[in-house]
């Protein structure tokens, strides 16, 4: 069962997509084979990237597709060193196919917050710096680890010195991995150093994502994918069955039956996207259409996408659009402008715009705890007996106490009054100390806890369980 407290540190949202626990038979494989098994799920959250990609990109990022089945073409070749035998994802951008100022127009709008407009700028500079090709690749190892290569191919003749102070300068996807900037082959890549020694010597052909990339055409975007050979025996060995979510029937429809996929999106103002997925034969085709369609009903579920941010009418639409065709052993799925225009307006936009809220939510919590622990530290451990007392002496303003869920009330947060000082908790880390006010449960809230860090309760009981433990009374009653 998923559970229902998910830890969130200031602005951020963790968590793998598939967090339910195996069925009786896939426990009793995890006790025999647990690194397998983790490498199991591990596979199954590369193919939910492949779905958030679909969902996500289509009204994303602008480029020209075309889908056709030439044979490699010059970017496929500069790809090469980073084709592993694990490799299960590449997102290849031509830079040089991007419409910046289509796409910051698109995207310049407050209710989608700093990251998406952060995004465009990134790949703005380093398109003006001489790159030809974003390049991100997703090995198996390295997305266990959250610490995925991000490449560059720079022009003919560029000087590479700016980009790599631009690739030196990007956000760490691991920050406790020290990460450096080498050239691989044509490449610039930035990764920790384990990775980079590794991409430098495991370099092989891997013909299923070099057909799927010859398959994207011209595309400026192209996101490719294929199981590796040891994923493929992975799921065989540790799960021969898939899973009851997941459709069950014998999992070699999946190992054997999927061979490659690419998709690709067109830029705005007209907006579309295409996907194609080739598999064993006509028979497999149908059953991955199937496992497909039970795969975004899982990964919808498991991240909340439905239905806390869109409501049922849209989602369903939703589904039907990223639902393939079949014909013969390919499966297809094609958005017109006008869904792709849908998608933007019904899906990104309530997204980015429930994201930002989510994120402040948190920090503002985050910010008052601290301003909290500050006081404690000065009197004895002790908690104030309300946030009159904050106030007064200066700790807290009358905005810190403002939650933007609750704008209607003055204080947003209910402090809790412990039983004991912090310093003589039995358990920290299941003690709140502040918690969003709230009329009506819905779909959970914040909550602060006396080990110092913020997050989110979407089951009511256990919240009324872990405040009970907490206090003898609360300090302010709930909001009516």
């Amino acid at each position: 069962m998923q559970s229902n407290r998910s830890m969130h540190a200031a602005g951020s949202d963790a968590g793998l997509p598939f967090r339910k626990q195996p069925t009786p038979n896939a426990r009793g494989l995890s006790s025999r084979h647990p690194q397998r098994t983790q490498r199991l799920h591990v596979v199954y959250a590369a193919l939910a990237v492949v779905i958030l990609a679909a969902l996500l990109v289509v009204a994303a990022l602008p480029v020209a597709a075309q889908q056709t089945t030439t044979a490699p073409t010059a970017s496929s070749a500069g790809i090469a060193p980073l084709l592993e035998e694990d490799t299960v994802v590449l997102v290849v951008i031509d830079l040089d196919k991007i419409d910046f100022k289509a796409l910051s127009e698109l995207v310049n709008r407050p209710d989608f917050g700093s990251d998406p407009q952060n995004g465009v700028k990134f790949l703005k500079e380093f398109h003006d710096a001489e790159a030809a090709q974003a390049i991100i690749s997703v090995n198996l190892s390295d997305l266990q680890r959250g610490a995925m290569p991000l490449a560059v191919l720079p022009n003919a003749g560029a000087d590479l010195e700016p980009l790599r102070k631009l690739l030196a300068n990007t956000t760490p996807v691991n920050e406790r991995s020290p990460r450096e900037v080498r050239q691989i082959g044509d490449l610039l890549v930035i990764a920790p150093v384990a990775t980079l020694k590794r991409v430098s010597k495991n370099s092989v052909k891997r013909p299923d994502l070099e057909k799927a990339l010859a398959a994207g055409g011209d595309a400026a975007i192209k996101i490719v994918f294929a199981l590796p050979d040891s994923a493929k025996a992975t799921i065989e060995e540790v799960m021969p069955t898939l899973p009851p979510e997941l459709g069950g029937g014998d999992s070699s429809m999946l190992s054997e039956g999927l061979q490659w996929g690419v998709i690709t999106v067109q830029s705005p103002p007209k907006m579309s996207a295409k996907g194609l997925a080739l598999a064993k034969d006509k028979e497999s085709a149908a059953k991955l259409k199937d496992f497909w369609i039970q795969l975004i009903k899982v990964f919808t579920e498991e991240t909340k996408i439905t239905p806390r941010r869109i409501d049922k009418e849209t989602f369903d639409k939703l589904v039907t659009m990223i639902t393939p065709q079949v014909k013969d052993s390919q499966l297809t799925i094609d958005i017109t402008q006008e869904q792709a225009d849908f998608v933007f307006q019904k899906l990104l936009v309530p997204f980015f715009r429930y994201e930002m809220l989510w994120r402040e939510r948190s920090s503002r919590l985050k910010n008052l705890d601290m301003l909290v622990l500050c006081y404690v530290s000065e009197n004895k451990n002790r908690m104030p007996d309300d946030f009159g007392v904050l106030l007064k002496d200066g700790h807290i303003k009358k905005e810190d106490l403002k939650n933007p869920v609750r704008p209607d009330l003055e204080v947003g947060y209910t402090l809790v009054k412990l039983a004991v000082p912090l310093d003589k908790l039995k358990d920290p880390s299941q003690t709140i100390l502040i918690y969003e006010a709230y009329k009506q449960w819905g779909e959970g809230i914040f909550v602060a806890i006396a080990d110092g860090h913020v997050e989110f309760v979407s089951d009511q009981k256990q919240f009324e369980d872990m405040l009970k433990k907490s206090t003898s009374a609360p300090a302010t009653a709930p909001a009516k």
